[in-house]
């Protein structure tokens, strides 16, 4: 591939040049996700499947990032996508958010290490883990210094965490993970663009889904550059209004998850505010309320910094 078609697909996306609206640059990707389909250098997900290669591509452009970093960095759990948690520590310490490198505190609770039950497939199990707790922190660039909560064994059997059973023979390492991922998504949440971790991704419980055959299709498969072709001949859509005239016009709202919720929880907690103030500020409890916002990680952000003006006003 040529250094013209890497560039191309590290430009950040603009109006007019997106590559699912131009013919010619789609052609491009396409081919070029097929070359990296075909690499022994990317993982098993992406080998043989173009269409997740150019997938990645999109998020590459729109993250100004490198594809095949992109690739190496993600983890894909029933076609939910996660980032390596390694990888986003990289970010959040390159992201100029910290003026220190993340860091952690690693304190011994008891001798003895605990054992508790876990839900694995086909029932449960007994999990042994080592009795610490382990907290990550940062300095940000204001001289403020920033914590994720405790990770500690009762969170973790709480959350069926040692059901996967690098808890048991590294469970510092992977507290420290846990610990990292609190500490960035409340405090530069940007990096991880709404995924979730793959340790998260590990733990998460499977959601039932009930599957259908799909109606048989007898028409021929397209040729790629009779799709191409389609798009090009389609008319220009209608110019939309700007996004503010959108939501003037027709509010969005989102409903925050418990995950998200009990992130928020852990981030007052950290800051030393009340949940209760928080939710006064709201005119009410937060929980399977419609809160505006274009979707749930914005309306996330909009409450974590209602919580740190909280805590900024009570200093």
């Amino acid at each position: 591939m040529s250094s013209t078609a890497l560039a191309q697909i590290r430009t950040v996306e603009a109006p007019g040049n997106d590559m699912l609206a131009d013919a010619d640059l789609f052609k491009q990707m396409w081919r070029a996700a097929e070359l990296f389909a075909s690499s022994d250098l990317v993982p098993d997900h992406f080998k043989g499947k173009p269409a997740n290669c150019f997938v990645t591509f999109q998020m590459a452009r729109r993250m100004d990032d490198d594809p095949l970093l992109l690739m190496q960095n993600l983890y894909l759990v029933g076609g939910r996508p996660g980032w390596y948690t390694q990888f986003l520590i990289a970010k959040a310490n390159a992201s100029g958010r910290f003026a220190t490198p993340i860091s952690w505190e690693v304190e011994e609770i008891g001798k003895q290490p605990v054992t508790g039950d876990v839900t694995v497939k086909g029932g449960k199990r007994k999990a042994t883990i080592d009795n610490i707790r382990v907290r990550a922190w940062a300095e940000r660039s204001d001289g403020l210094r920033v914590q994720s909560v405790w990770i500690t064994p009762k969170m973790a059997f709480a959350e069926n965490w040692p059901s996967n059973a690098k808890y048991e023979n590294m469970t510092e390492v992977m507290f420290s993970y846990r610990a990292a991922a609190f500490l960035i998504r409340m405090n530069c949440p940007e990096v991880m663009h709404g995924f979730s971790t793959a340790e998260e991704l590990e733990t998460m419980a499977p959601v039932q889904v009930t599957a259908t055959a799909a109606p048989k299709d007898d028409r021929p498969a397209r040729t790629l550059d009779a799709f191409a072709a389609e798009a090009a001949a389609e008319p220009e859509p209608e110019a939309m209004p700007d996004a503010d005239v959108v939501i003037e016009s027709e509010e969005t709202k989102a409903i925050l998850s418990k995950r998200r919720l009990a992130d928020l929880r852990a981030m007052a907690e950290a800051k030393n505010v009340s949940w209760a103030a928080v939710e006064d500020a709201f005119g009410g409890p937060l929980e399977g309320r419609q809160l505006p916002g274009a979707d749930a990680g914005a309306v996330e952000a909009t409450v974590a910094d209602t919580i740190s003006a909280l805590a900024k006003g009570a200093e």
